[in-house]
C-alpha cells in the first residue's frame, strides 16, 4: 500500500504546482496557523520574489489602476507592487483576502484571471491568496461567486505531528515539484479527459451552489473544469503523487465531484493515445461509449498539440478504424477537431470519406 503523504507536505506541493501552472490558489484557515509564513517559505524555496499585498487595506483603484494622462492618452497606472512583480516574474500574495470588501474584490477579478493590473501586463506572475474564515476575520466578507470561481481553494488543515516535529527539530520544506518546460504538452490530453467526462455527464459541467454559503468556495463551471485540466496536466508532467492531484481538483470543482471524476478516470484505464497513433490499424474500440469518446478525443488532441502531416494522417486512420467498428457518431467530435486543424498543404485523406456527410454542411476538408 502506498504511504500516505503528510497533510502539510501535500498542501505545500499542491500550492507549488498551482503557482507554476498559473492557477491562483486561495488558502483559508484559522489565524495563527502559519499560512503567511508558509507562503513566504515556498516563495524562497522556489527562488521567486514574493510581493505581499494586504488586500483588506486596499482600494479598488489599487487593482483597477489610477487614471493618468500620458502622451495625451488616458492610461490606468498600476501600483508599484504590480510593476515590480511583473519585472521579477514573482509571486503576488494577497493576504487577509476575507477582509476585502465585495467592491474591491470586483476590481481584483481581472488581476487574478487575466494577469492584468490597470494597464500593466503581469505575464509570468503567480497569485496566491490567503485569509481566515469570514466569521474569524475582522469585518470579514465571504468571497463573491465571480471571485471564488477563479480560484483553486484549499482548506488549511492542521497537521499536529508535523508541527510537533517542527517545534522540536525545526520546520523544513518537502522537496518541491518542478514542472518541465514542455509541461503544457500534457494539457490537450487532460482536456480530452475532462471533455469525455462532461460528454457522459453533461449535468456536471455547471453545478451552481445551492445556498449562499456555497458561492464562496469550490464549485464546477466551465472555467474551473478548464483549471482542473491545466492542473491535471501539470501533475502528470511532474510525476506528482495522486494525493496532490486530488487536492487540486477538489480545490477547483469541489471534493465530491473531484472524487467522482477521479474514480471515473481510474475505471476508464485510458490507453496511451501516442501508442494508438503509432499503430492505428490495430485500434479496437473500447466496450464503453464514454471511454471510446474520451480515447478518440485524446488521440485528436495529441495530434493537434504536435501537428504534422504524418500525425494528422495517422489520426484519420484511427478514426476510420473506430468508425468501421460502428462508432461514426461517437468519433464525429474528434473528426471535426482534426478537420478543423488541417496542416497546410495536406490533401484530404481517403480515411476521412466516411465522415464526409458530417462535414459537407460545415465546409470542412473541401478541396485538395
Amino acid at each position: 500500500m502506498a504511504k500516505t503523504m503528510r497533510v502539510r507536505d501535500r498542501q505545500i506541493k499542491s500550492i507549488c504546482v498551482a503557482l507554476q501552472a498559473g492557477v491562483p490558489v486561495c488558502i483559508i484557515g484559522p489565524p495563527g496557523t502559519g499560512k503567511t509564513k508558509t507562503i513566504n517559505a515556498i516563495s524562497k524555496a522556489m527562488n521567486r520574489p514574493c510581493h505581499t499585498v494586504i488586500a483588506g487595506l486596499r482600494e479598488p483603484s489599487d487593482f483597477a489602476g489610477l487614471p493618468v494622462i500620458i502622451d495625451g492618452k488616458l492610461k490606468m497606472a498600476a501600483p508599484e507592487w504590480a510593476i515590480q512583480a511583473h519585472m521579477e516574474k514573482g509571486i503576488v500574495f494577497f493576504d487577509e483576502i476575507t477582509c476585502t470588501s465585495p467592491r474591491t474584490q470586483a476590481s481584483m477579478l481581472r488581476v487574478v484571471n487575466e494577469n492584468i493590473c490597470g494597464d500593466q501586463s503581469m505575464d509570468g506572475v503567480s497569485f496566491v491568496l490567503a485569509g481566515n474564515p469570514a466569521d474569524q476575520a475582522a469585518g470579514g466578507f465571504d468571497l463573491t461567486g465571480p471571485m471564488a470561481n477563479r480560484l483553486c481553494w484549499m482548506q488549511w488543515e492542521q497537521d499536529h505531528d508535523s508541527w510537533c516535529e517542527g517545534m522540536m527539530s525545526g520546520f523544513t520544506m518537502p522537496a518541491l515539484p518542478k514542472l518541465p518546460e514542455n509541461w503544457e504538452d500534457q494539457i490537450p490530453q487532460a482536456r480530452a479527459c475532462v471533455a469525455g467526462f462532461i460528454h457522459a455527464f453533461p449535468q456536471k459541467q455547471l453545478m451552481l451552489p445551492k445556498d449562499e454559503a456555497g458561492w464562496g468556495g469550490a464549485w464546477a463551471s466551465p472555467r474551473t473544469w478548464d483549471m482542473s485540466a491545466r492542473l491535471m496536466a501539470a501533475c502528470k508532467a511532474a510525476g506528482i503523487n495522486g494525493e496532490v492531484e486530488a487536492e487540486l481538483l477538489a480545490g477547483c470543482i469541489g471534493h465530491g465531484l473531484a472524487l467522482e471524476f477521479i474514480t471515473w478516470l481510474r475505471d476508464m484505464d485510458m490507453p496511451d493515445p501516442e501508442a494508438i497513433l503509432k499503430n492505428p490499424k490495430e485500434f479496437k474500440i473500447p466496450n464503453r461509449s464514454d471511454k471510446t469518446y474520451t480515447v478518440l478525443a485524446s488521440v485528436a488532441a495529441c495530434v493537434v498539440a504536435k501537428l504534422t502531416v504524418e500525425r494528422w494522417n495517422a489520426g484519420w486512420k484511427v478514426l476510420k478504424a473506430a468508425a468501421e467498428q460502428g462508432t461514426v457518431d461517437i468519433a464525429a467530435a474528434a473528426a471535426r477537431q482534426l478537420a478543423s486543424n488541417r496542416p497546410k498543404g495536406a490533401p484530404a485523406p481517403d480515411e476521412a470519406a466516411i465522415f464526409l456527410p458530417l462535414f459537407q454542411a460545415a465546409g470542412l476538408l473541401g478541396g485538395e
